[in-house]
């Protein structure tokens, strides 16, 4: 909720001065801004002096943003300890820490610094930028595409933009600010939290995933993953612009934090909104299937037990192309069973099996043919182990 509240006090405070930045910009004149002890020189739209806001602004410029009124970065200037300092705000990234870089006139990084330094009141827009703007970090378009064939779009080769005393204080502030998560791999301009988790897990290479959109939504509608409750492999952040992996320890997390370094961390402990998470798992579901339900395919098997002599389950038969009109359900007993029964109903079957002490149990396997009319969309099969 800070977060979002830092956000609008900073659009608003854009807008309130956007005006006179827009002719600016417009009329392309040369214009000096002087603070009380260095001197911004931004010149034809650009900022020109000091280098090192130069090389900020550059590292974290992002081409005009879909649906957005206005591209990023935008820079301000804001009081601080009786002392004027730069802002240099990224608003696409949605971890505020890593969006709000906060600078002495020197260049020098201000790790921390109090929230009510952003305010309205306190914000003096100097500089943002044109429309069409170019960036030099946005490299060539890279060529990514979901398991199932849908280009990734908006991704992108990107350089390493850090020096090695950015990447050791980017490096310090994750650990030191974020204690329980462990540093895995030092902060780098050149893949991001979205190319880690879809693509470079999955033996791809480093890239830049997602400069203006979210790319979750890809692999998602395309089919390639599914939501689960079971055991998953990615885990997207819905209240925030943010995907991770799992490890074999419940709830933590691997992931990388924008610019700054991959880190393995419980779910919660990162600069991202951890409120509402999905959890997410390749999808490995054929065409036609049977299963518990339509997440729950379980690679066409499963058991059921009969301690007391009784066991029964509820299956159902899916397509993922195609619409049924109808089903049919057939089964077959292998083992040994007192009796079994299966009571099908359109796209679902119920089974019941009896055991007893001559009788121990067996193997159920189940097939559903699905129609259209008279068109066959395809036959699954189930194996169904019923256990004493």
């Amino acid at each position: 909720m800070k977060k979002v509240l830092y956000y609008l006090i900073i659009m608003l405070a854009f807008m309130l001065n956007a005006c006179d930045n827009e002719i600016d910009n417009m009329q392309g004149c040369d214009k000096e801004i002087l603070t009380s002890s260095s001197e911004i020189v931004i010149k034809d739209g650009k900022i020109t002096y000091p280098q090192w806001l130069v090389n900020v602004v550059d590292s974290v410029a992002h081409s005009h943003v879909k649906g957005a009124d206005y591209p990023y970065p935008w820079v301000f200037t804001i009081q601080g300890d009786g002392k004027e300092h730069i802002l240099v705000w990224d608003g696409v990234n949605s971890c505020a820490s890593c969006g709000q870089l906060l600078f002495f006139l020197s260049g020098e990084r201000i790790e921390k610094f109090p929230n009510e330094w952003i305010t309205m009141e306190n914000l003096n827009i100097i500089w943002e930028p044109n429309l069409n703007v170019e960036t030099k970090t946005q490299g060539a378009a890279a060529t990514v595409y979901t398991p199932n064939g849908t280009l990734v779009s908006d991704t992108y080769y990107r350089s390493e933009e850090l020096s090695a005393s950015q990447k050791a204080s980017h490096d310090q502030y994750c650990t030191t600010t974020y204690s329980q998560a462990t540093l895995i791999s030092s902060s780098t301009t050149t893949y991001n939290c979205h190319a880690y988790a879809w693509h470079i897990t999955e033996g791809g290479a480093a890239v830049w995933m997602g400069w203006s959109t979210n790319p979750t939504n890809v692999y998602w509608l395309d089919g390639s993953y599914i939501s689960t409750t079971g055991a998953a492999t990615k885990v997207s952040y819905l209240n925030d612009n943010h995907s991770a992996v799992t490890t074999s320890t419940p709830n933590i997390l691997i992931s990388k934090w924008g610019e700054y370094a991959l880190m393995r961390h419980p779910k919660t402990h990162c600069p991202y909104d951890a409120s509402n998470l999905k959890y997410i798992k390749k999808n490995d579901i054929p065409t036609v299937y049977i299963g518990k339900s339509r997440e729950d395919y379980s690679s066409g098997s499963s058991s059921i037990n009969a301690p007391g002599g009784n066991a029964t389950t509820t299956l159902f038969a899916y397509t993922k192309t195609g619409t049924p009109t109808s089903y049919s359900w057939n089964a077959e007993f292998y083992g040994e069973c007192d009796r079994w029964y299966t009571y099908p109903s359109g796209n679902r079957l119920d089974v019941s099996v009896y055991l007893n002490s001559q009788h121990p149990g067996g193997s159920l396997r189940i097939t559903c043919s699905m129609y259209n009319g008279n068109s066959l969309i395809g036959t699954a099969t189930y194996y169904l182990n019923v256990n004493p």
